[in-house]
């Protein structure tokens, strides 16, 4: 499932629900070149809805194909498990995506992302990004729900994959458990940084 175009777009999670995708594709694919509004994904009909994404090769399970920046990503409600098989994140970027503005305010959320790639943040690339620079993870933010994120070989558990760096992430609630594989647990992925990271308020499990 790809969504397109330049406004924002919901989608409401009645039962359960799977998506699974081919090589260099998101499960939910959003591509920023793409598709410029915000995805929100909810369950405001308290049904127990649920979404299992699945990325093939490249992409993220939620967020971007390969070559395609995941952003403007919004979690209310719901039951989300989010996974990459190779080079992605689980919820974000792709390999050489960025994943960038990624807001977490409730619900159930699992992201595990696939080698290189962070759980929630951005997805592998082969050489470092710049820590100021648009490819860096950025603009991530948690405020409520029960968030479990795991960083691929190489990545952050909530930040930057292989070779990315991060900043701006926020935590202000919630219960968080954040692991990396040779990245932070939240912060940049392996050879890199990270910054401006704030945490408050909130139940972590690193």
């Amino acid at each position: 499932v790809t969504v397109q175009g330049d406004h924002d777009a919901a989608i409401e999670l009645d039962g359960a629900n799977e998506l699974k995708s081919g090589s260099h594709n998101a499960g939910l694919e959003k591509n920023g070149h793409e598709s410029s509004g915000k995805l929100t994904i909810k369950d405001d009909n308290d049904t127990k809805g649920s979404l299992t994404a699945e990325g093939g090769e490249g992409g993220a399970g939620i967020g971007g194909g390969q070559g395609g920046a995941g952003e403007k990503l919004y979690f209310y409600s719901g039951t989300i498990q989010a996974t990459s098989d190779r080079f992605a994140s689980g919820i974000g970027g792709s390999y050489e995506g960025r994943g960038s503005e990624i807001y977490i305010y409730g619900g159930t959320v699992s992201a595990q992302g696939g080698e290189g790639g962070a759980g929630i943040g951005g997805g592998c690339w082969k050489t470092e990004q710049d820590m100021n620079g648009i490819n860096a993870a950025h603009d991530i933010y948690i405020s409520g729900g029960t968030v479990t994120a795991k960083g691929g070989y190489n990545g952050a558990g909530i930040g930057g994959g292989q070779y990315v760096p991060a900043r701006n992430i926020t935590v202000t609630g919630g219960v968080v458990t954040a692991t990396g594989h040779y990245g932070a647990a939240i912060g940049g992925g392996r050879w890199c940084h990270g910054m401006d990271i704030t945490l408050t308020d909130a139940t972590l499990n690193l």
